[in-house]
């Protein structure tokens, strides 16, 4: 048996006819991106589970025979090193959960367009790419590493350590092995009373020696191997090395190294942390927590860069400390299409990451074939952002034209920006009416607002579709200062839905989705669905821009109520705008498609969608283009 992802309607509903008793391997595509590979854990149980019980208590043998992560440069991908992380943990996840073989898609990019997802799959590069013929990425050496170092072992046991901390023993005749990461920076201390060998995600392999009994680690997303027989780990610990957060490329990096003495043991610390060819010393007496300022040089290019350092004590390794900072150019700028007194406005946010005021003089910029210079006068303090509007020139509608803007300063280098802008006439816009809801499954008044009906405006993707008495209905987006809403009464003759969170999409329910600007403009956009799952109603977000966080949404007001009597379900969301950023309801517009899923108990049969670049290929540019209007229209 073999699937694309995983269908529990239909493996289920086969399982029930017999089919386990001529199936040699059950074979899944259980992908997930640009998601984290941990939720893999919870579906190889079930599916586990849902074989044993169709197939008198016994198991099969799962195959994964494709999964992966793509590194393509748009909401869908993950950055190369994210690949690393998660081809290492979701394979150890597997193994974990008993699953046979795995097969990673794949190893050889497949092509150059670096926002194709099928062209960045691999974990080589494509033989024409320009970065090296056939290059490995990180995830390569990743592999290689995680290959080299649990190639005949088995696995024992998780061992439970704290949340968002993951744990896995793998056995052999060395010794044991652990892999071991954490979904956010935790510090850990290995009980341990001889030396252990801390190999990281590349391979780098570095020996340290217990303290008082113990070695102090920092863990992060990127697995680490624990080689040695240890007597446990534990969460916290005496050392912690802290940032602020973000920093430019041309100033130091400030760090803080504490050192907490107050708990068992509390003999006097002397210790040297060793970081970026810089040493610094602290001392503490029991009962005291020390913290200490320390700025290793900059690091010269931006990128989320994980600083480490060595924890020595009369010269012998105790530990290593870590702490990921992003490194970010001293000024960015980020631009929208909007709306200002009804006229197309390009606006530009400038965000100061230097340790000094900003002062942004004047903007030169090309829209298509017309040049013009803006004077700015903005003076931005550090750690700030401010704004600054430019009004676009009076151009041919429905039409995309490309942008330049270079943002001048005196005592700084120029900034850059290329982008594009694509003009709609009003017309061409579908308008979305400021109109507050109340969220309780009660449709409210909605007469004269604009909607959205599946059967005269949508497109049917589906095979066998029955007409209006199988899917139907109508949609209203609406909006105010603090949420954009959606409400819903679909049509549909049988209610199914058998996922939750991240597998809602499998069901009947809505996914849309939201990017800043006109369709197209904009590289990164969000993707939401919402459902009536056995779990009550979810929004689940599965694509934000980079900075935002994908899953469950708890921040956000939703109501499913399914009537069978005539077979409608209505949907009413209250998303609030911070959910959103960097859209903003005085923006004037923005970028919108949605669908509505049907599944009637034998798995997707497939949607009706307005707008598209979501249920096949995940594309902004084929989003609808809509305007926010502050007066109820009729359309």
């Amino acid at each position: 048996m073999a699937t694309a992802g995983i269908p529990w309607t239909w493996m289920e509903e086969v399982f029930k006819l017999g089919g386990l008793n001529y199936t040699d391997a059950v074979s899944i595509h259980p992908y997930r991106y640009p998601g984290a590979p941990e939720t893999l854990a919870q579906d190889l149980m079930k599916l586990q589970d849902l074989i044993k019980r169709y197939n008198n208590g016994q198991t099969k043998p799962i195959w994964i025979t494709e999964l992966g992560w793509p590194t393509e440069l748009d909401a869908r991908g993950v950055s190369e090193s994210v690949q690393a992380q998660y081809i290492v943990r979701s394979h150890v996840l597997a193994l974990a959960e008993g699953v046979e073989k795995i097969f990673w898609y794949d190893f050889l990019n497949d092509g150059l367009d670096e926002k194709y997802n099928e062209h960045n799959f691999g974990i080589i590069r494509h033989p024409q790419d320009p970065k090296g013929k056939c290059a490995p990425k990180p995830a390569y050496a990743a592999y290689a590493a995680m290959t080299g170092l649990l190639t005949g072992l088995t696995f024992r046991e998780k061992e439970p350590i704290g949340e968002g901390i993951y744990s896995y023993v793998f056995d052999g005749a060395p010794g044991p092995t652990r892999v071991v990461w954490s979904t956010a920076p935790k510090q850990v201390k290995v009980k341990t009373d001889v030396p252990i060998t801390v190999t990281d995600l590349m391979g780098a392999a570095e020996t340290f020696s217990p303290e008082q009994g113990y070695v102090y680690l920092t863990l992060s997303e990127a697995p680490i191997y624990i080689a040695g027989n240890i007597n446990g780990i534990s969460e916290g610990g005496k050392f912690a090395l802290s940032s602020g957060g973000r920093v430019s490329t041309v100033d130091p990096v400030p760090l803080v190294l504490t050192a907490d003495n107050t708990e068992p043991p509390k003999g006097r610390i002397q210790a040297e942390l060793h970081i970026a060819g810089q040493s610094y010393a602290i001392d503490v007496m029991p009962g005291e927590k020390k913290a200490l300022q320390i700025a290793p040089p900059a690091v010269g290019m931006p990128q989320a860069k994980t600083i480490s350092g060595t924890l020595q004590v009369n010269g012998k390794k105790i530990g290593r400390l870590a702490v990921k900072v992003q490194i970010v150019d001293p000024v960015q700028v980020r631009v929208k299409h909007v709306l200002r007194n009804n006229q197309d406005t390009i606006s530009i946010s400038v965000y100061n990451y230097l340790s000094r005021e900003y002062k942004l003089d004047d903007v030169d910029w090309q829209i298509g074939g017309k040049t013009g210079t803006a004077e700015a006068g903005l003076t931005v303090p550090a750690g700030s952002e401010g704004s600054v509007d430019i009004t676009v020139p009076a151009l041919p509608a429905n039409q995309t034209y490309p942008v330049s803007l270079t943002l001048r300063s005196s005592g700084m280098p120029p900034v850059a920006y290329k982008g594009n802008l694509r003009m709609v006439s009003p017309d061409g816009m579908k308008p979305f009416a400021e109109k507050s809801i109340t969220a309780d499954g009660v449709l409210d008044d909605l007469t004269g607002v604009p909607s959205v009906n599946l059967t005269a405006d949508g497109t049917v993707q589906m095979k066998g579709y029955a007409g209006p008495e199988d899917l139907s209905g109508q949609v209203w987006v609406t909006w105010d200062r603090n949420n954009l809403y959606m409400s819903a009464r679909i049509h549909d003759d049988a209610f199914t839905q058998p996922g939750v969170a991240d597998g809602m999409w499998q069901g009947d329910g809505l996914q849309f989705s939201v990017s800043p600007g006109m369709p197209g403009e904009a590289s990164e956009w969000y993707e939401y669905g919402i459902a009536l799952t056995g779990k009550g109603p979810q929004v689940y977000r599965w694509i934000t821009p980079k900075g935002q966080t994908d899953g469950l949404v708890s921040n956000a007001q939703l109501t499913v109520k399914r009537d069978e009597t005539v077979k409608d379900t209505i949907y009413e969301l209250a998303l609030p705008w911070s959910e959103l950023k960097p859209i903003l309801p005085d923006d004037g517009l923005l970028s919108f498609s949605f669908l509505v899923n049907d599944n009637d108990g034998q798995g997707r049969k497939g949607w009706i969608e307005w707008g598209s670049g979501i249920g096949g290929s995940k594309d902004s540019k084929l989003f609808k283009p809509v305007r926010l209007v502050k007066q109820t229209l009729s359309r």
